[in-house]
């Protein structure tokens, strides 16, 4: 059991290096120059060519990746361009919702899912069973948007359960029909 782990362990540091390289290289195949994009139409030329030799855009790529996926490790994933600020500090300020969100699904998984099965495993083959099967067949091949476009349709246009916007309806508590648009 060791070994396995070991041997699965050491297969995940080629697929991290590879993930890092496209990532790097998906970055650097964007169009435009970055320097010249952080500064703007009205940027000079001597402005974008300061700006590339200070971020290293000047250097060899190998040098460049090496730079990227050092600062990476130690946790260092740079400065946003449209926000101006840590890349870090704005995942963690979004991090809160996401963990939420995430343990509330995974708590409606459990409280849904472990009857589910149960029923299904007890009442093998039945008609619960088939029922079961298929609505997850068919959770399972629904594409996410149009479930998420779906469900904000009916949550928050036809019961009006949830704003879907800055509506009329939330700032004049006359209005209680739903508005559709």
């Amino acid at each position: 059991m060791f070994k396995y782990m070991l041997k699965r362990l050491l297969s995940m540091i080629p697929t991290f290096l590879l993930a890092c390289m496209l990532v790097f290289s998906f970055m650097h195949l964007m169009p435009g120059d970055p320097a010249g994009v952080m500064l703007g139409d009205s940027a000079t030329p001597e402005q974008v060519q300061a700006l590339r030799e200070a971020m290293g855009f000047d250097k060899p790529i190998h040098i460049q990746f090496l730079r990227w996926f050092s600062a990476m490790l130690q946790g260092d994933l740079g400065n946003s361009i449209f926000f101006h600020k840590p890349v870090l500090q704005i995942i963690w300020d979004r991090a809160e919702v996401s963990l939420f969100i995430a343990c509330l699904s995974m708590t409606l998984i459990i409280l849904i899912g472990i009857p589910i099965g149960m029923i299904s495993a007890i009442r093998y083959n039945s008609v619960a069973d088939q029922t079961f099967s298929a609505a997850s067949m068919l959770a399972a091949s629904m594409p996410t948007f149009w479930l998420g476009l779906n469900l904000m349709l009916i949550f928050s246009v036809v019961l009006g359960w949830f704003p879907a916007r800055d509506s009329p309806r939330s700032s004049n508590p006359e209005i209680s029909e739903p508005q559709v648009y």
